[in-house]
């Protein structure tokens, strides 16, 4: 009996190892993830987890459903970055244009590591622009970052008013069987037991950094170690991808609220929170008599209006208020739709006389769906009044009363329409839907130092020593032998150099 349970036993294990591999699929948090404390809810509260999206299940995923993803940069951004800062977001955006067709993509031809350490950029604590734009632009395209969610609290057992213990789930999933996986490029990965579970490498020396983190695990905008760079995807990330966006993955979804028949009509829709009705070629937050009722920049978009306009239902009198009735048009929205195969990014510029606003971008494409059974096509147009994904740069830390500052590389928000609201049965279920718009902001606080209150001594004075906070300095840098770029523009480097070494 004994030898019969150990052959299971092994049998298991060898079952196991054969899913060394997982991906995290990104959407909306789910409820659960939202409960009032005590509750699982309460892990989710942390500093790292800020402006953090929620670990969807298989066939819950959200993706983009356009054969074109736009995207661009501030005016902020160009100003603080420079050229070469948009030129790093340039490149970001390669790697993944760069991907070939999704269904005949092998992720068996792509390592298990996607990064690589400049020593000299690790002294100076520099965070590397492309990298953080890479591990962002995968989070957009409907990635999480797998080294959360490897196992996550699903549920809490409580006795009178206490957690006793969290049911684990695991929402990580290999890219070739979509089992669930607590492996991560090869790596397995446990949880400690105290407190709200922590997720971590059984490797002791993966420990301070996984060599097998893939490029989606962003640790909200961070690439964890300071001096790494990205040096392609890696087997998880492009496993992820294929899963997202292959053409035999079908979903019931709608179209995004900018798609129109050639005509210019669009498929109305009932206003987001409450807003007027749909139909018309804009979707703001309707006042009285306005089109639409959603949640764009009316600014951007009344600047950058277009010529085509299927009214639709009148907007409420005050902003969110009830609207009325949703228009139509002449194509399906809601239908059920197959990935979009390949990936491909186009750069929305900035009107070169305001040098404000985005310059609007027409984009003419064939949509496939499934009706009773049968595959066809329909010729739509997005009117895209400002990118899809838009890099923005600005001062993110905020003011905190008795908790320490959290300083933050970046913040990503992303919007979803969820599916679910479209069939039979909405409410039970988180997904499957679509990526709308996502934003991902730079950090442009600089230096923080630590200013302790009646600490002896002088700042910078000899003897004392002054310690750089966790704030980002940011750069751009490779694997050759070059000196990093420092941004600001104008940072000079050996006075960089200066600062941090105290001399």
């Amino acid at each position: 009996m004994t030898r019969i349970f150990n052959k299971i036993a092994i049998l298991s294990l060898l079952l196991v190892s054969v899913k060394a591999h997982a991906f995290s699929l990104a959407g909306p948090q789910p409820p659960w993830m939202l409960e009032a404390a005590p509750s699982s809810a309460a892990c989710y509260g942390g500093p790292e987890l800020l402006n953090i999206s929620g670990p969807m299940a298989i066939d819950e995923e959200y993706r983009f459903n356009v054969p074109f993803v736009t995207y661009g940069v501030t005016a902020d951004f160009a100003s603080y970055f420079g050229k070469r800062g948009v030129d790093e977001i340039r490149e970001a955006i390669e790697l993944v244009n760069e991907l070939p067709t999704l269904a005949s993509l092998n992720p068996a031809d792509y390592p298990t590591r996607g990064f690589r350490l400049n020593h000299r950029a690790s002294a100076l604590g520099l965070t590397d622009v492309k990298s953080v734009a890479v591990q962002n632009i995968l989070h957009f395209l409907g990635l999480e970052d797998p080294t959360y969610w490897a196992y996550a609290p699903r549920n809490a057992w409580i006795q009178n008013g206490q957690v006793l213990a969290y049911y684990m789930t695991v929402r990580n999933f290999d890219p070739d069987s979509f089992q669930q996986s607590p492996y991560i490029n090869g790596s397995l990965y446990t949880y400690n037991r105290q407190g709200c579970p922590y997720v971590f490498p059984t490797d002791p020396s993966d420990r301070f950094f996984a060599r097998t983190m893939p490029v989606a695990a962003r640790h909200n905008g961070d690439v964890q170690v300071p001096g790494l760079f990205v040096t392609g995807l890696t087997r998880d990330d492009v496993g992820g991808l294929r899963y997202l966006y292959h053409p035999k993955n079908y979903n019931a979804e709608p179209v995004l609220p900018d798609v129109a028949d050639p005509s210019g009509a669009i498929a109305g829709a009932g206003g987001f929170g409450g807003g007027g009705g749909g139909g018309g070629i804009y979707d703001y937050a309707g006042t009285g008599g306005g089109f639409g009722g959603g949640i764009y920049d009316s600014a951007i978009i009344a600047t950058n209006a277009l010529a085509t306009v299927t009214a639709g239902g009148g907007g409420g009198t005050t902003v969110g208020g009830g609207g009325v009735g949703a228009g139509t048009g002449n194509f399906a929205s809601n239908a059920v739709r197959p990935g979009m195969g390949m990936i491909n990014f186009v750069e929305s510029h900035y009107d070169s006389l305001l040098g404000e606003f985005f310059t609007p971008l027409s984009i003419n494409f064939r949509d496939t769906i499934v009706t009773n059974g049968t595959r066809r096509t329909q010729r739509l147009v997005r009117n895209i009044t400002a990118p899809d994904i838009i890099f923005d740069a600005k001062d993110l830390q905020g003011a905190f009363g008795q908790d320490p500052p959290i300083v933050l590389r970046g913040a990503a928000g992303v919007t979803y329409i969820n599916s679910d609201t479209i069939d039979n049965n909405q409410g039970d279920d988180d997904g499957p839907g679509i990526v709308q718009t996502g934003t991902f902001t730079f950090n442009t606080i600089g230096s923080l130092f630590v200013g302790v209150v009646n600490a002896t001594g002088n700042f910078l004075e000899s003897g004392q020593f002054s310690e750089l906070s966790d704030a980002p300095i940011w750069g751009s840098f490779d694997g050759s032998t070059e000196d990093p770029i420092v941004y600001p523009q104008g940072t000079n480097l050996d006075d960089l150099e200066s600062l941090v070494f105290s001399r």
